[in-house]
Order: C-alpha cells, then sequence, then structure tokens
C-alpha cells in the first residue's frame, strides 16, 4: 500500500515529524524527484493503511491511499 502525503506550505521538512509519528516502524518515507512525499506500507491491508492516513489527518498531515501504478518512477 503507497500513501500519498499531499504538498504542505510549511514544507516537507516541517511535517515529516508529524509523519514520522504517524506511520509504523516498518513503514519508509520517501520523497520523490517530482518533489511529493510517499509512505510505503509494508504488510499492511486496506484497513491498516486506512488508520495509518486518519493518524495522519489528525496530525495536520493530508494524505490518501494511492495505488502504485500512480507513483511517477521518472
Amino acid at each position: 500500500q503507497i500513501i500519498e502525503v499531499q504538498e504542505s506550505q510549511a514544507g516537507i521538512t516541517k511535517i515529516y515529524s508529524k509523519i514520522s509519528a504517524g506511520i509504523r516502524t516498518a513503514d519508509v518515507v520517501g520523497l520523490l524527484r517530482n518533489g511529493k512525499c510517499y509512505v510505503l506500507l509494508s504488510q499492511a491491508d486496506k484497513a491498516s493503511s486506512l488508520d495509518v492516513i486518519e493518524r495522519l489527518n489528525q496530525s495536520g498531515v493530508s494524505s490518501n491511499l494511492i495505488e502504485a501504478n500512480e507513483v511517477p518512477l521518472i
């Protein structure tokens, strides 16, 4: 499962601590060349992914679940 973090006026470096507090230790945060931040949820089903999104949203980080083919690889 992949979560796309929505852009914030605060910038990714300012909200990184909120992101890391809202994800699990096995999850991976990454910033791609397109400037967007993604969270790879390893071994997560859709229900678990939605729980992570809810925690992020509660901490003020807007995000949504996306399909792997929606992540630009270039």
